[in-house]
């Protein structure tokens, strides 16, 4: 399996983990293997969807990996990136034959 179809199979289980857990309007970005969109710290994200939780609508920005779980440095950052911005940064690892996990909720 080459990289772009890990890419879009890791991007289409990401899709639905989103839809599962509520969200809505996900928007993936165009993106090469170098080059993200939307730089905040050192993280590059891969797309953003919104969060309606009551009268409380959030925007909400991911990072999708095919086999990668953050380090406890990343996920101190996408916590400050959080608070900062009053915004959602999740981290969602997308492994084979496994689960999908999402870190930053």
């Amino acid at each position: 399996m080459n990289t772009m179809q890990k890419m879009r199979r890791s991007n289409m289980k990401a899709r639905k983990k989103l839809t599962e857990l509520g969200f809505t309007n996900i928007q993936m970005f165009p993106h090469t293997r170098w080059s993200k969109d939307i730089h905040l710290e050192e993280i590059g994200f891969d797309g953003f969807c919104y969060h309606n939780k009551g009268k409380d609508r959030r925007i909400c920005l991911f990072q999708v990996k095919s086999n990668q779980k953050p380090s406890k440095a990343v996920l101190r950052v996408l916590y400050n990136l959080s608070d900062a911005y009053s915004c959602i940064c999740l981290w969602i690892n997308c492994p084979d034959r496994k689960p999908v996990e999402v870190y930053g909720l």
